[in-house]
């Protein structure tokens, strides 16, 4: 999908990628994550290739945690298989921070689906990961995760922390991003930083100027 494709996240950047379905944005998060390897060329950060699944973190329903497990036993799983000092500290501060200790017995198939992105957060940001991506972090979610969640990402943008997104949701990527990419099929048609306040009208408008006549049904 993607031909002489060139492309540079910046540490601390949060970044939202907009496009129609069949734009490329999800084959450029599994690019990103390792899941798709590149016929030429490569991913790297900080000038190296990835080398684990702990240098990135994957919000996603595609590739969660065990479902039949808690939380906690999804954490201590992690803790055995990746040998992190400090990991109980860390677990301990991500829980605090997105208000999951009181869920944390519980098997991550009956929590809604707002504690169970929760629950994921906490998991995948006790590793400590360079890249934090997110697939369609809003959808079917209730308002008050989706609120935590903007809070979160605003946070972390703030502490310096670098991520990036894939969206149709245009009001939480202008709350969200300080970096607006617009794919249209593979091919980046838009890439600003988002300057100061924006109106959602003014936003949307610029999407779809850039976007105009380019939708397409197959699936992103």
């Amino acid at each position: 999908m993607f031909n002489n494709f060139s492309w540079t996240v910046n540490k601390g950047e949060c970044v939202g990628v907009l496009g129609h379905n069949g734009a490329g944005k999800t084959t450029l998060l599994k690019l990103l994550y390792g899941v798709l390897k590149p016929s030429r060329g490569g991913v790297r950060i900080n000038v190296r290739d990835i080398a684990s699944y702990r240098e990135i973190f994957l919000l996603s329903d595609k590739f969660g945690l065990d479902r039949q497990a808690s939380l906690h036993e999804n954490l201590e799983f992690r803790k055995r298989l990746f040998k992190i000092d400090g990991f109980d500290d860390r677990k301990n501060y991500w829980m605090n921070r997105l208000n999951f200790i009181e869920h944390a017995s519980k098997r991550i198939f009956a929590l809604s689906a707002g504690l169970e992105m929760r629950a994921q957060l906490v998991a995948g940001l006790c590793l400590e990961p360079r890249l934090i991506l997110l697939d369609e972090p809003t959808n079917s979610i209730d308002p008050a995760t989706r609120e935590a969640v903007i809070s979160l990402l605003n946070e972390m943008q703030a502490e310096g922390r670098t991520c990036l997104f894939v969206t149709h949701d245009l009001e939480f990527a202008r709350r969200v991003a300080s970096r607006v990419v617009t794919l249209q099929n593979g091919d980046i048609v838009d890439d600003d930083l988002v300057r100061g306040p924006v109106s959602l009208e003014e936003f949307t408008g610029r999407y779809l100027h850039m976007t105009e006549g380019t939708g397409s049904q197959d699936p992103s």
